[in-house]
């Protein structure tokens, strides 16, 4: 069983904009919106591949009922925490010309230590041997900032796996812990050791270090960079007409788990999670991974195993 974790969902709210400017006034425009939060578009990817999935999220308000709509519509064998408050939402503006993505975030409800051991309580009771747990995204207020720490440790406890994706002080606050894989982006990684002159070889390391067992750092149309005890790999992923990159990250650790659940060989498992994100970025919704693209776009993915410099 796959358990995604999703702690702060979001309803998003995206409005795609010729020529973006602040300070103006935008007439006449509608929005595209769908609920989110890193978890669910984890879910809305893998639901396409692979069924049944185990999903778990704190839910607060009107917002919190659309989210609990769309796990249902997706097939989840969901756990939800009833929270006080609403669920936040997150407006996203696309300049169409410039490609440029804008961000305004809400703050999402304050959750409790009684809302936090429900969700622990819950862990413990589902979570077993061999199955993965996905860690992803940003934390609500209230929640102790070291949470994955402690589910990476409950789920290494229980025979599971567990794969982060998280960024900023949250992942200096998950470290360290017990991952299969930890996936930054470059800056992500860059920002954590505050070191912009490394090669990628020496920062991942220091991952691996405080406790992932791989790392896989994206680096948006340049690729990937792969990193474990054995071996280093540099990925290239085929240029592509990218439509929105929203999304993209979550499609890329989808794609990792989809082919850990499988049994896939690791070369193959690596390819599956690049081909994920690209074939999202080709599409206006988050969390769109299409079968049909993805089996050519793994086609034109390169890898070539790297001496511990780049």
């Amino acid at each position: 069983m796959i358990h995604i974790i999703c702690l702060n969902p979001t309803i998003d709210r995206m409005y795609y904009i010729d020529s973006f400017l602040p300070g103006f006034q935008y007439h006449g425009n509608k929005a595209e919106v769908y609920p989110g939060g890193k978890g669910l578009n984890i879910l809305r990817v893998l639901s396409s591949f692979i069924r049944p999935l185990s999903f778990y999220a704190f839910t607060a308000g009107d917002n919190g009922k659309i989210i609990k709509r769309e796990a249902e519509r997706l097939g989840a064998q969901s756990t939800f925490i009833e929270v006080d408050g609403e669920t936040r939402t997150t407006i996203n503006i696309m300049d169409k010309k410039s490609g440029n993505e804008t961000e305004i975030k809400e703050k999402g409800p304050y959750i409790t230590e009684k809302d936090t051991s429900a969700l622990l309580s819950s862990l413990e009771s589902n979570v077993k041997e061999n199955d993965i747990v996905i860690l992803s995204g940003s934390l609500p207020d209230g929640i102790r900032k070291d949470i994955y720490k402690e589910i990476s440790e409950l789920s290494k406890r229980k025979g599971a796996s567990t794969l982060l994706d998280t960024g900023g002080g949250l992942l200096k606050t998950s470290l360290p812990g017990r991952y299969l894989l930890i996936k930054p982006n470059e800056n992500e990684i860059r920002d954590l050791f505050d070191d912009y002159s490394s090669p990628l070889s020496l920062l991942s390391e220091k991952l691996i270090n405080k406790g992932a067992d791989s790392v896989l750092i994206t680096r948006g149309g340049d690729g990937a960079y792969f990193r474990n005890k054995d071996m280093a790999l540099d990925i290239k992923v085929p240029k592509e007409d990218v439509v929105s990159t929203i999304g993209s990250g979550d499609s890329t650790l989808a794609g990792f788990a989809y082919g850990l659940s499988q049994a896939l060989p690791l070369l193959d498992t690596v390819s599956l999670a690049l081909s994920f994100g690209t074939s999202n970025a080709l599409h206006r919704e988050v969390g769109r991974v299409d079968k049909a693209e993805v089996e050519e776009i793994i086609k034109r993915i390169e890898i070539r195993e790297k001496e511990y410099d780049l």
